[in-house]
């Protein structure tokens, strides 16, 4: 049985990446302080527990086996440190989810960790990164999707079941009690922040915890994000998951995210109703959160005077000669190397299944399937 079960869930676009980057940078020094990081394991236990699928559910998506949670469990309850997980794919889980892991992890100790940055600041990076998992509307329709009547579109329904943090916290408080739970407010004009609370929570050395160096992943420019939004409008509705994956996420996307941005590119920009909003939901989840009684590390209040650069969300009809170039240089021999033998050998059985299936819908006049996340 762990001494202790800490569980960091997020809250998505918070500093999440950087945090798992830094532990799992420091795994030798957190052994010796009694912790025992499980890097690998955190996002498959979150996923099979959640029953996500990876991908494109009716074109190649992959569900997360049961079996990470089961191994994630049994690797918690055999540990006799501190057992520490991350990933900011615990935010989806329902209440079920929530009350199997109170179940099944053997400990009297546990402490639960969210982060958290203002709501109106994860509007651009949230949709840019849904935008990779190819949805097809433009920045604005997204916005009046997810801000109109918050928590009822099937357009990235998951964005909501990370995204309300008040009722988030609550449902994770009613269960593990509030004086187990601990809310760090990011404070963005601290580069330094998240690392020094990790550090004082985990009672490590000051300086255990710092930033790594984790490749580009910049955001895009308004008119890389235009050019995205149409190359999922174009995707072929016969091509799979591996395909979009490979040729697209892979290769394509990366090479601008791990580049700098042109000069001649422009932010993406969030209107100002959108803004507003999201400001309206972020002090009904500082009041929320607030009155639970939570640990509170940071200024709760701040969340609430949130600064985004606004403006018109205007659709890109330019894309600069530079950005088409970098990312038609991208399909080069490296995406031959990211194809995995498993691919290539289940390529075969799948196109011929994905061959029946259209005919079929052809045949029906059925509708076009849904966009994936």
């Amino acid at each position: 049985m762990a001494e202790k079960f800490i569980l960091h869930v997020g809250f998505h676009k918070t500093g999440t990446t950087a945090i798992q980057a830094s532990l799992f940078a420091s795994r030798s020094t957190l052994l010796e302080h009694g912790i025992d990081y499980r890097a690998k394991a955190s996002h498959g236990a979150a996923w099979s527990l959640s029953g996500k699928v990876w991908g494109w559910i009716n074109r190649g998506g992959r569900l997360s086996p049961q079996s990470n949670w089961r191994k994630f469990v049994r690797s918690a309850n055999s540990s006799k440190r501190t057992f520490m997980a991350s990933s900011e794919f615990f935010t989806e889980l329902n209440l079920d989810h929530i009350k199997k892991i109170k179940q099944q992890i053997n400990t009297e100790k546990i402490q639960i960790i969210f982060t958290l940055r203002p709501l109106a600041k994860m509007l651009a990076s949230s949709y840019q990164q849904y935008l990779k998992y190819g949805i097809k509307a433009d920045y604005e329709k997204w916005l009046h999707e997810m801000l109109d009547a918050p928590g009822t579109s099937k357009m990235t329904p998951t964005f909501w079941r990370r995204n309300f943090h008040g009722k988030n916290i609550n449902m994770w408080a009613d269960v593990f009690g509030a004086e187990n739970i601990t809310v760090m407010v990011v404070d963005e004009t601290k580069p330094d922040f998240l690392y020094e609370a990790f550090n004082n929570f985990l009672g490590l050395p000051t300086g255990t915890l710092v930033k790594q160096e984790i490749g580009g992943n910049r955001s895009l420019t308004a008119e890389e994000a235009s050019m995205l939004q149409q190359l999922n409008k174009r995707f072929p509705k016969n091509r799979a998951w591996d395909d979009y994956s490979i040729f697209i996420r892979q290769t394509a996307i990366r090479a601008l995210t791990d580049s700098e941005p042109h000069s001649s590119g422009t932010k993406l920009l969030t209107p100002s109703w959108a803004v507003d909003k999201a400001e309206a939901l972020t002090a009904e989840a500082v009041e929320t959160i607030g009155k639970l009684g939570v640990n509170i590390i940071g200024d709760l209040q701040s969340l609430k005077n949130s600064k985004v650069p606004t403006g018109s969300s205007v659709d890109a009809t330019v894309i600069p000669v530079d950005t088409m170039i970098d990312t038609l240089l991208a399909f080069e021999q490296g995406v031959i190397r990211k194809m995995r033998w498993r691919i290539v050998l289940g390529e075969i059985p799948r196109r011929a299944k994905v061959r029946i299936f259209t005919k079929a819908r052809m045949a029906n006049k059925e509708g076009n399937p849904e966009d994936g996340e």
